[in-house]
């Protein structure tokens, strides 16, 4: 597992609400580091392009951008709406493009991009997941493109599978900071030391 010291990160999604991001700040606060929590809609590519912006404006720099955003609406495929494929797919893929098409402009040799996929975007086991799987599945897809154009500028991606135990859109940054603290910072962290999830 490799260490990153003194570095920016953006960690997008995980949030129910302010009150959780605040708590989630305050907890990084009091590990040592500096947090600020950024309000954006991750359905909407230009609020994500903004806090991205927000993220270089206040820390001066992005090293890491942690794509962790996403939903999903569990029905069969013949139930599912226009509307909930457009959800899903906004914020799922167009929002994790928006981020790192962003992301991109600001870093340098040596920036870490990490997708948080799923594993049902490359084996789907249950009904009721077939739009969710397909933008997962797209995501991974990216990634893989990705690394053809980013790897000659020293900027690395990684993909984090996430097994399905209980429906995604009900994790909260609260869960995401107690499963894994000394990675998943939600919105905009500068820690002296980052230590990201093992692959």
């Amino acid at each position: 597992m490799s260490t990153l010291a003194n570095k920016v990160a953006l960690v997008t999604g995980g949030s129910r609400g302010i009150g959780a991001a605040s708590a989630v700040v305050k907890a990084i606060e009091r590990d040592g580091g500096k947090a600020v929590a950024i309000q954006a809609d991750s359905a909407d590519t230009e609020a994500v392009k903004g806090a991205v912006e927000k993220t270089v404006a206040t820390f001066g720099r992005l090293d890491v951008l942690v794509n962790n955003a996403g939903t999903a609406i569990p029905k069969t495929f013949a139930e599912t709406t226009s509307e909930d494929m457009n959800r899903m797919i906004d914020i799922n893929l167009r929002g994790t493009l928006a981020a790192t098409q962003g992301a991109l402009k600001h870093m340098q040799s040596g920036g870490r991009i990490i997708m948080i996929g799923s594993s049902v975007g490359e084996r789907v086991l249950a009904p009721g997941l077939v739009a969710y799987s397909a933008t997962k599945g797209a995501v991974k897809m990216f990634t893989q493109g990705l690394s053809r154009e980013i790897g000659s500028r020293g900027i690395t991606r990684r993909a984090i599978g996430r097994c399905l135990r209980r429906p995604p859109q009900r994790s909260t940054a609260t869960d995401l900071l107690t499963k894994s603290p000394r990675w998943s910072r939600l919105w905009l962290v500068r820690r002296r030391r980052i230590s990201p999830a093992r692959t």
